[in-house]
């Protein structure tokens, strides 16, 4: 059996000082989805061990909300069919979920029942990926910052492709006029980073900005919440060989 170590680390500044204190907790366990439930029961400076034995009981009380892999949206539709907790999920049938989930009932089935058997990579992966431009002269037009945030999309959704990752989450960065910046965020349950969807998103996001009343300097898209294309398949977990 092979084990599986998850590490959470936070840098914090004293307070009036230039000396920094790391904190780290860790998970250990026989697969990735317990290794990464037991790094956040201890956070931020602990070690927890899952055992095959303990696993069972572990998941069973676990709150869904906790369950990696279960955003808010997630978890409402959940909640609203009674799924609580661990126990709650690993009660329902794989087509009891698929009514709940679509097409991701096969891996909440699968880790209800503490099965997960994507790999552990030690290539890093990086954590967000993006593009911006800075206009050689201030625009106010919204018709024009989505043209340029199309054309900063492309780029962007070009390079994951390259890289074999996609995003869960796409972040909007507008600098005014004045340098002063905002960032707009939103984060999916399921995979975002594909041309149709992600640009749909744009012109909400704009509008939660000043962008309609500033003129702008710069803009910039970014994705985050990045997984390779290997761990997405491995994550379509199939239950049966």
């Amino acid at each position: 059996m092979r084990w599986h170590r998850h590490t959470y680390r936070k840098r914090a500044a004293r307070k009036n000082s230039r000396q920094f204190t790391a904190t780290a907790s860790a998970g250990i366990s026989y697969n990735k989805f317990l290794a990464k439930l037991g790094s956040d029961q201890n956070k931020p400076n602990g070690q927890f061990v899952i055992k095959p034995g303990e696993a069972e009981h572990y998941l069973h009380d676990l709150p869904i909300g906790r369950f990696h892999g279960v955003g808010k949206v997630t978890e409402a539709k959940m909640k609203s069919f009674a799924i609580n907790t661990g126990g709650d999920l690993k009660q329902q049938s794989l087509v009891q979920l698929q009514h709940v989930v679509g097409n991701s009932a096969e891996y909440y089935y699968a880790i209800a029942r503490s099965i997960d058997h994507r790999p552990v990579s030690n290539k890093h992966i990086r954590k967000s990926l993006g593009s911006e431009t800075t206009f050689q002269q201030d625009i106010s037009s919204t018709d024009e910052m989505l043209k340029q945030l199309n054309t900063l999309l492309s780029e962007v959704l070009a390079s994951l492709s390259q890289r074999e990752l996609l995003a869960y989450t796409l972040t909007l960065k507008v600098k005014y006029a004045d340098f002063t910046q905002v960032t707009r965020s939103y984060t999916a349950d399921t995979v975002i980073s594909l041309h149709e969807t992600a640009i749909a998103l744009l012109p909400t996001l704009l509008n939660k900005t000043d962008a309609n009343k500033k003129s702008v300097r710069l803009l910039g898209i970014s994705f985050s919440n990045l997984l390779s294309h290997k761990e997405y398949s491995n994550s379509q977990l199939p239950l049966f060989s």
